[in-house]
């Protein structure tokens, strides 16, 4: 490893254990060095994950959910079986997707933790459930959707690597969809996922 690229994850990760926020607004955070991940992860069953979404969601942005979190699913390096499925009981699911309007808040789209009901920081605790929420004052595109559920597994912000999906707009991302290392990120979170 290059001594620069060990001094930015040295610090990224003194950055990391030092935040205090329960939530992360992917689209605005202002951060550049980072770690690849939050050091804790997503507790389910990869191959039975569920999302829930309303109606009024799903004539929106039901479909582009979907697509974003199979990017992750079908990716042809991902190393264990990952199924998604919508279902219509909220307090079963793995994800909840719901949406706000705020012309103020330049927020695309946020991701929230949780454990047992209670929220939390993904930086000191692993997780059950997530909350995405996609604020429609704005047209919210495939890959920021794509990039929240890379927050979901446990990834952070990657603001260095344009390539990368988990790159914020605002940074130059040229990614749509989750690149080779992305995933090898989320090999490495989950070694046994089942």
């Amino acid at each position: 490893m290059k001594i620069k690229q060990l001094i930015s994850l040295c610090t990224a990760l003194v950055l990391s254990y030092s935040a205090a926020a329960f939530n992360v607004s992917a689209e605005v955070e202002t951060r550049i060095i980072h770690p690849i991940s939050y050091n804790h992860r997503l507790i389910a069953c990869m191959s039975n994950l569920m999302i829930y979404y309303s109606p009024t969601y799903a004539n929106s942005y039901g479909a582009t959910t979907m697509s974003a979190a199979n990017a992750w699913a079908n990716h042809s390096n991902l190393a264990f079986t990952m199924n998604w499925n919508r279902i219509s009981n909220m307090s079963d699911a793995t994800v909840q997707c719901s949406y706000f309007r705020d012309s103020n808040d330049d927020t695309l789209a946020e991701t929230t933790f949780f454990y047992s009901s209670n929220s939390i920081s993904p930086t000191s605790s692993n997780w059950n459930m997530c909350k995405i929420k996609l604020n429609l004052n704005y047209n919210i595109p495939t890959d920021t959707i794509t990039h929240e559920f890379g927050h979901v597994f446990g990834l952070d912000e990657n603001n260095d690597d344009p390539t990368s999906i988990m790159c914020q707009t605002r940074y130059g991302r040229t990614a749509t969809r989750p690149s080779n290392t992305d995933i090898a990120m989320l090999n490495g979170l989950y070694p046994n996922a089942f």
